[in-house]
């Protein structure tokens, strides 16, 4: 990751997404590293977003994205909302019989409260893993002012199956809603970047590495989707229904020719 962020930043780029995972140390407390993961953007003059466990004040983890800048380690991160269950933490209703996650570092990590938008050189709205498949938490961040949208993941639970294509489908259905660039860092692939439309502009397949280097253009405004979320999805489901029934009631009594 360290070379390859340097060829990223020689080839121009401004920002540098690492996939979930990519680095095993913790950024929060692990003075060393987050040194030289500074000095690499203040050297490179590049933003790097990457993903690290972190820890609350009140005591316990989460599973969060950070930004860093050559300045530093920027206060805002975001905290991944939608949990993994049994993953990353274990259900209420379940832990009678799961006393444990599969998470060996921590016992469970605590939900993020909110969507929180990165301060990047372009507002950046993160998903982590596979928050990506849930419309509105994309929608949220838009909402809250995110310019592009990203997500980090690792997905090298699922090999070379069919999973990790129905994972990368879902960044371009969530392009598309929200007419937003979407980059998506993929520790073993699919890693790509997809244009407002949910056009793949660049991908690495699993199993590939490499650098996917494009420009993409900042986006501001609400489609109807991320303004009004499910709602819109709802009233065109009955909008098509409606019209279904309209076109079937005239096809049963066609109009007497003159």
């Amino acid at each position: 990751v360290w070379a390859m962020t340097a060829e990223a930043a020689r080839d121009g780029a401004d920002l540098v997404l690492w996939p979930e995972s990519a680095v095993p140390y913790r950024l929060d407390n692990d003075a060393a590293y987050a040194e030289i993961v500074e000095n690499m953007a203040s050297q490179f003059e590049v933003e790097i977003v990457l993903n690290s466990v972190a820890s609350l004040d009140g005591g316990g983890f989460t599973n969060s994205a950070f930004l860093v800048t050559g300045e530093g380690v920027s206060p805002a991160r975001y905290d991944k909302v939608h949990l993994v269950p049994f993953g990353e933490f274990v259900p209420r209703w379940a832990r009678f019989a799961f006393t444990d996650s599969l998470v060996r570092e921590v016992g469970a990590f605590t939900p993020g409260n909110e969507p929180m938008v990165l301060p990047a050189t372009v507002p950046l709205g993160v998903a982590i893993c596979f928050e990506v498949v849930f419309p509105d938490h994309a929608a949220a961040h838009v909402r809250a002012g995110a310019q592009l949208l990203a997500t980090l993941t690792n997905d090298g639970w699922y090999g070379f199956s069919w999973a990790p294509h129905q994972h990368f489908a879902q960044v371009r259905l969530r392009a598309a809603e929200n007419r937003r660039w979407f980059a998506r860092a993929a520790l073993t692939g699919i890693s790509g970047i997809v244009d407002p439309t949910g056009r793949v502009v660049s991908k690495l397949d699993v199993g590939e590495d490499g650098i996917l280097a494009e420009t993409v253009q900042p986006m501001s405004g609400l489609t109807p989707r991320a303004r009004f979320g499910d709602w819109w999805a709802i009233l065109c489901a009955a909008a098509s229904i409606l019209m279904l029934v309209v076109a079937r009631f005239k096809g049963r009594f066609p109009r007497e020719e003159e």
